[in-house]
C-alpha cells in the first residue's frame, strides 16, 4: 500500500523567486519530494506542501498447518 508523507515549507514574504525554485529543486532532487499545493496569502508569504511516497513492503507470514 502506497500512503504519502508531508512537508510544510513556510517561505517568507521577499523571498527571491531564484532562491525558492533552488530550495525546492534540492528537495526534489535528495530527498524525492513532490510539490502538491502552494498557498499565497495576502501580506505574501508562501506555504508551500510537498509530498512523497512512503513505501511500506507487505510482511507475508508463513501458515501453519492446521492443528
Amino acid at each position: 500500500m502506497i500512503t504519502y508523507e508531508y512537508h510544510l515549507l513556510r517561505v517568507p514574504r521577499g523571498t527571491k523567486k531564484s532562491a525558492v525554485q533552488k530550495m525546492l529543486a534540492e528537495f526534489a532532487e535528495r530527498d524525492r519530494w513532490i510539490l502538491d499545493r502552494v498557498r499565497i496569502y495576502p501580506d505574501g508569504r508562501h506555504l508551500v506542501q510537498l509530498k512523497r511516497k512512503v513505501w511500506r513492503p507487505e510482511i507475508e507470514c508463513e501458515q501453519l498447518p492446521p492443528l
